[in-house]
């Protein structure tokens, strides 16, 4: 009888068999028509991204799975396609047509396909989903313990927007963005646009320079950027290379405004001319040279930093195995598809483009993960810190470490005294990286951090129950008069922590884990209670066995010769909040 491992070898077997075909096919491509392969899938890309995230017309939408599987198709393309191109003299003249779309957009869907096949795999390997094959239609189902507490910490940015939208506070961005906005912004934009003819058949955007319309488009991505960086955890002043954090964030947030400033340009030009071809508008190519140029004409930055920073942020074809590796897709901001030829995917913007940055630069940089990781405990501190500001808290200044005998039984990352009550709130603090879609790594991470709070939270029980509050007081360095009276224990996991889905739970009930934004949402909501440490144990510990409304959506793929059909993989939930949205496990 056939084990789970032993189907989970044969699901996995199907998967990298459609992959390989699609391999074969590519290598047997002519000379230079892989770069105009990748060039028209970053076509599909944006156009397929605006329409979703931009478009009021659901006649062109693909639908949330389709979507999805496309995504997943995206970096199993790129590693096929990448180590053929960057070679060439110039950009390829080809006209991006409607059945040339499509069949590019037909290879990314079977590749995205087999993605999810071989996801799911292991999903069944680890018990997080169940498998039936019955001829040529392999059925998955989600586990139960999946239902338990798999979309929790995902719905918790959601939860913390509406939190802070009903919070009286200034939005110093939306003040920004009123001094900066353009009135009839359409007619200006109608006025700077063109046709640009490629050639007599093919005619593409171009535009005239307004430096007003570029500094309000620089105002409205400044705000959702930064919550990128912060998901990221690219601090301001982490070395990447020769440039730091600031400076690519820079880089970045110019990109980001040029692109999506773009792609009102083009929209509002394809209603003037409507002779111009709207996806090859889309995905616009330039010299690297004119790129860094502009970029230090807008900001004045130095060119030799603004060229290091776009060379971390252009895609080359050595990086092919980068996205051979790694699950979660990632659109660049810039392709090498030619000798000193960049490609401008616009579909970048529509993810959290830093993830996949710091991911790759990790991969290429062995040094990268040690410089990333040397501020982000400062950096979390620091927040906390801010959550808890008056007189009515003293927080212990940087870090600690509890001794017996000499030698470290546990560290202390952050200890925040209530003098009203005399609690006292110790924290373990945890920036792992949930990012990627890789199902073994993800366990990986959830089984470490479940053991390593677990320790933690034992070896600071232990320790207090041998030395007392008094002690442990001393060693935290507060400096206050009011003694002691309880300790409550918290970690807190900068984007994950519950996680009964993957199959690991905390076995210490004292210690409280809780994501940072979770953490933040309940700061705020129990607000100035009188006991505020006890209040907000007590919520995140509630917070683990809320249920979420699962509501099953089935969804159907071919995958070769096989039909893939997931019952219940992919749900419409609502939070307590009756918030609706559609996601995979």
């Amino acid at each position: 009888m056939k084990t789970r491992a032993d189907i989970a070898d044969q699901l996995a077997a199907l998967a990298t068999a459609e992959l390989e075909r699609q391999r074969h096919e590519v290598a047997a491509l002519p000379k230079d028509s892989q770069t105009v392969l990748i060039i028209e899938a970053c076509r599909v890309a944006d156009l397929q991204h605006v329409v979703q995230h931009m478009s009021n017309d659901p006649h062109h939408f693909l639908s949330n799975f389709e979507f999805t599987v496309m995504a997943r198709g995206w970096n199993a393309f790129l590693a096929l396609l990448l180590p053929y191109v960057g070679k060439l003299k110039g950009i390829p003249n080809v006209e991006s047509t409607p059945e040339f779309r499509q069949s590019v957009l037909s290879i990314i869907m079977g590749l995205g396909s087999a993605t999810l096949m071989r996801e799911n795999a292991e999903m069944y390997r680890h018990g997080m989903a169940e498998c039936v094959i019955d001829g040529d239609v392999i059925t998955f189902r989600m586990s139960d313990r999946c239902s338990i507490d798999h979309f929790l910490d995902r719905i918790e940015a959601d939860k913390l927007r509406r939190v802070e939208a009903a919070m009286p506070n200034e939005n110093i961005f939306e003040e920004f963005i009123k001094r900066t906005a353009v009135e009839n912004l359409d007619d200006r934009i109608r006025s700077l646009v063109y046709p640009w003819r490629l050639n007599e058949k093919v005619a593409m955007t171009g535009y005239d320079a307004a430096p007003d319309i570029d500094e309000h488009y620089f105002a409205l991505v400044a705000e959702t950027t930064r919550d990128g960086i912060d998901e990221a955890g690219v601090h301001r002043d982490t070395a990447l290379g020769s440039i730091t954090g600031r400076e690519l964030q820079l880089v970045v947030f110019l990109l980001t405004s040029f692109y999506l400033k773009h792609i009102r340009f083009v929209g509002v030009a394809k209603r003037a001319y409507p002779e111009i071809n709207y996806p090859m508008s889309l995905t616009i190519w330039q010299p690297k040279e004119t790129l860094i140029e502009s970029i230090t004409a807008f900001n004045g930055m130095d060119k030799t930093t603004v060229a290091a920073a776009i060379d971390l942020l252009t895609v080359r074809s050595t990086d092919a195995a980068y996205f051979s590796s790694e699950a979660t897709a990632y659109f660049p901001m810039l392709i090498e598809v030619a000798d000193n030829y960049l490609l401008s995917p616009v579909s970048s913007i529509f993810r959290n483009t830093f993830h996949g940055i710091r991911m790759l630069h990790e991969m290429n940089n062995g040094k990268a993960a040690i410089n990333l990781r040397v501020h982000r405990e400062r950096w979390m501190i620091s927040e906390l810190h801010n959550l808890f500001l008056g007189n009515r808290y003293v927080c212990m200044q940087g870090t600690t470490k509890l001794r017996r005998n000499g030698k470290v039984i546990t560290d202390i990352d952050a200890a925040i005294l209530d003098m009203v009550t005399g609690e006292l709130a110790l924290f373990q603090l945890k920036w792992q990286d949930f990012s990627s879609n890789d199902v073994a790594r993800q366990r990986s991470k959830a089984k470490n951090f479940i053991e390593k709070v677990d320790a933690w939270a034992t070896s600071v029980q232990g320790w207090l129950a041998e030395f007392g509050t008094g002690a442990l007081k001393r060693s935290l360095r507060i400096k206050s008069s009011t003694d002691v009276k309880q300790v409550r224990l918290f970690a807190i996991g900068r984007s994950a922590a519950r996680f009964q889905s993957y199959g690991f739970a905390s076995q210490v009930e004292a210690v409280a884990s809780a994501t940072w934004r979770q953490f933040t949402r309940l700061r705020y909501e129990v607000g100035l209670s009188e006991n505020v440490f006890n209040d907000l144990h007590d919520a995140i510990q509630a917070d683990r066995t809320t249920l979420v409304k699962l509501k099953p959506v089935r969804q159907e793929m071919p995958m070769g010769s096989h039909t893939i059909v997931f019952e219940n993989l992919w749900n419409e939930f609502e939070d307590d909040d009756d918030a609706v949205s559609q996601e995979p496990i």
